[in-house]
C-alpha cells in the first residue's frame, strides 16, 4: 500500500475502478478491464465521466 501512497491521490477513475473490483459477481477480467481504463483516463471529461459513475454507485450504496 506504501507504493500507491507514493503516486499520489487517488482520481475518481481508480476509485470507480476499485469500488467494480470489490462489487460481488465482478469477474477478474471486468475487473482488470476497469483497472486499466483508470490507467488510460487522460482528459478531464473522461476524469468527470468517472466521477459521475462513482457517485452514482455510492448513492445506490447508500439506499438513495
Amino acid at each position: 500500500m506504501l507504493v500507491f501512497g507514493a503516486c499520489g491521490p487517488k482520481n475518481d477513475c481508480q476509485r470507480l475502478a476499485e469500488l467494480t473490483c470489490k462489487t460481488e459477481g465482478t469477474s477478474p477480467q471486468d475487473c482488470q478491464a476497469a483497472r486499466r481504463s483508470a490507467k488510460e483516463a487522460r482528459t478531464q471529461a473522461e476524469f468527470e465521466a468517472c466521477g459521475r459513475l462513482l457517485r452514482s454507485f455510492q448513492d445506490a450504496g447508500k439506499g438513495n
